[in-house]
Formats: structure tokens, sequence, C-alpha cells
């Protein structure tokens, strides 16, 4: 009877135990041999987000911290060639239609969106992606803080808001002008501006 027992409960229960460790062991394996890659792929991506909102930066700075309203934000510091700081990188979101919509916003020492690169936009497929298009992102350069939606006849600082699509829209420039607020809490700028 007890062998019974035994073969029937404690050893089927040991062979699963001996199965999930070793499933467990290559698991941390690969989690330990990939994170290096994994890592250098997501700098990379950061790497061009910036340097697609800072159009000829050499290089950025690590990481920078300032405090908007109790909360902490990181940006970056792009230089040129010769080290002299040629503009800012804020990442910053907001809700969307959709969901969380995240934004890289480059803003140069004058005050004036460089770029921006979408890094989360959950929008509904169709009509609330237009807000990843070239047309639509291009609208923000040149603009500077405050940035309105328009549904027609946008002014000299607002955006067309896409058909449609104007939560998204509302998403994306509140991610933009929230770049700006963390942009006019660092110190240098405020000294300098």
């Amino acid at each position: 009877m007890k062998s019974s027992v035994l073969n029937q409960i404690l050893l089927p229960a040991i062979s699963l135990f001996l199965i999930c460790l070793g499933c467990a062991v290559l698991l941390a394996f690969t989690n330990n041999s990939t994170k290096d890659v994994i890592l250098q792929r997501q700098r990379d991506a950061e790497d061009a987000s910036k340097s697609a909102v800072i159009q000829g930066a050499d290089s950025f700075s690590e990481d920078l911290t300032v405090n908007v309203d109790g909360e902490d934000y990181v940006y970056y510091e792009a230089y040129d060639k010769d080290k002299k700081i040629i503009g800012y990188i804020f990442t910053a979101g907001s809700k969307g239609y959709g969901g969380e919509v995240r934004i890289v916003t480059g803003i140069s020492p004058d005050g004036l969106v460089t770029g921006i690169v979408p890094v989360l936009l959950n929008e509904t497929p169709g009509l609330g992606m237009k807000a990843a298009g070239e047309d639509y992102l291009n609208q923000y350069v040149g603009k500077t803080e405050s940035i309105g939606v328009a549904k027609s006849n946008p002014g000299k600082n607002d955006i067309q808001a896409i058909s449609g699509a104007t939560i998204s829209s509302r998403a994306v420039t509140d991610a933009v002008n929230t770049a700006f607020k963390i942009y006019n809490a660092i110190p240098e700028v405020n000294v300098n501006g």
C-alpha cells in the first residue's frame, strides 16, 4: 500500500518538480545570456530616437534629472562635435484614445521643437495611428510652447488635428507640451533664456 501511494503521488510530484527546476534554470541561463544584447538594442533604439529629434547631434549627455511639480523627469542634452549644446531631449506621456502615448521631443536652446518621435502609441489602427505619420509629426517642428490643436484653420502655434482622431492628436500635443514644461524647468534654460 505504501508503495502504491509512493508511486501514485510522490514520484510524479518529484518528477514535476525536477522538470520545473530544469526549466527555471534554462530560463535563468537564457535571460542572463541575452540581457546584454537586449540592453544594447534598447540603447540603440533610444539613440536613434534622440538622433531623429535633434538633427546633427554628435553626442548626448547621460541621464539628467529635473523636478517639475514634485515629479522627477529625465532629459538629455544633445551636443555638436564641439560639445556645444544644440538641443534637449525629453520623453513625456499622455493618455490617448487607445491608451498611453509616449513621445520623444527635441527642443532647441531657443525653445523650438526640432522633432518628435512616438515611442509608444496604442491608438486605434487606421485613424488613430495616423498620429505616427510623418506629415502629422512634422507639423510640430518649429512650434513653441503651449501648442494647440485645431480641427480646422490652425493658428501659428497650432497643429491640424487628424480628422476623426482628435483625441489622439490632443494626446500627442499634450505630451509635447509636457516636454516644454520640463524644458522650462531646466535651470540653464531659465538663466540663459
